[in-house]
């Protein structure tokens, strides 16, 4: 609560300045996570086992552990094996969706264009055997065995949480979704419940007109993407209504030696979250006086209208 009342009334370079420093403190006061620390976590707290489909979420500067980021995403592989899949947010840009794609001449390069989204996504994406969709706004690197699936339409949806994207279709696979050094307010999977219901979304969330961006793809070819990018809300985001009215088995965060870390299980979180938008809650407020009560009952989320 505290660090989003600071991050509303501090200057962005201020409060990150901040952040730093307390993270930097913290490292010093808690002893660091070892291998053999860090593998029983993954089993005991967030359940992880081979052939799981896990997309994961990171912030290194963050994460209190004694080894190396390179060691970070060998064990999680390990964790999952090769039949698992292992999910990275991969955004080419940081800062708001809104100032990158209004910049002149924005061209996304799915090979070259490294991640912004820290250290183990960017260690992800060059991983030899990761596949990155090729969504200019919220692409995502996979590592595993159904990482073609997962990746290849996402370009194809201007919502880049919709039901191409590989949040949602990581459904299919009761995935689940970590924070490692993060709290919940970083998951993106927020964003898939209002990617999918669409116009039955209380709230507008994306900008009407939609832009068309750029893309170069791995063989070289030239394509352009359609895409609806997201409103500048970030301020009316509050994850009360996660903490109140979802799961602790759909969702949940806890802290440990001075880290941040949460799980959710991707269908269960899903469900619920469309459970509360059927009676107009979302994390952007209480819109239950200005929306139906009920969404039709033959709704269904991958149905091409």
């Amino acid at each position: 609560m505290m660090t989003q009342i600071l991050y509303k009334i501090l200057p962005e370079k201020q409060f990150r300045k901040l952040a730093k420093l307390f993270h930097q403190i913290k490292k010093k006061i808690y002893t660091p996570f070892s291998e053999k620390d860090f593998k029983r976590l993954l089993q005991d707290e967030f359940h992880i086992k081979k052939g799981d489909t896990v997309a994961v979420h990171s912030s290194m500067d963050k994460l209190n552990i004694a080894f190396s980021p390179y060691r970070l995403l060998e064990i999680l592989l390990e964790t999952v094996g090769e039949e698992g899949n292992l999910l990275f947010p991969c955004w080419q840009f940081s800062g708001r969706t809104e100032d990158y794609v209004t910049q002149p001449d924005v061209v996304f390069d799915v090979t070259h264009d490294p991640s912004k989204l820290g250290l183990l996504s960017e260690l992800a994406r060059r991983h030899p055997e990761a596949v990155r969709s090729a969504h200019p706004t919220a692409s995502v690197c996979v590592i595993g065995k159904n990482a073609q699936e997962l990746t290849e339409t996402h370009h194809l949806d201007p919502y880049p949480c919709g039901t191409e994207s590989p949040f949602y279709k990581m459904l299919a696979h009761h995935g689940k979704i970590i924070g490692l050094g993060e709290k919940i307010v970083s998951l993106t999977f927020l964003h898939c419940i209002e990617d999918v219901l669409r116009d039955i979304f209380p709230i507008e969330t994306k900008h009407k007109m939609p832009v068309q961006i750029p893309v170069i793809l791995p063989n070289g070819n030239r394509i352009t993407c359609e895409v609806f990018y997201q409103k500048n809300l970030f301020n009316s985001i509050s994850i009360d209504l996660i903490n109140k009215s979802i799961s602790k088995k759909a969702c949940h965060s806890f802290s440990c030696r001075g880290s941040n870390f949460f799980v959710c299980d991707a269908s269960l979180f899903f469900n619920e979250m469309k459970a509360l938008t059927e009676q107009g809650k979302t994390i952007y407020g209480n819109y239950a006086s200005h929306s139906p009560t009920h969404l039709p009952q033959n709704f269904h989320p991958n149905r091409k209208d």
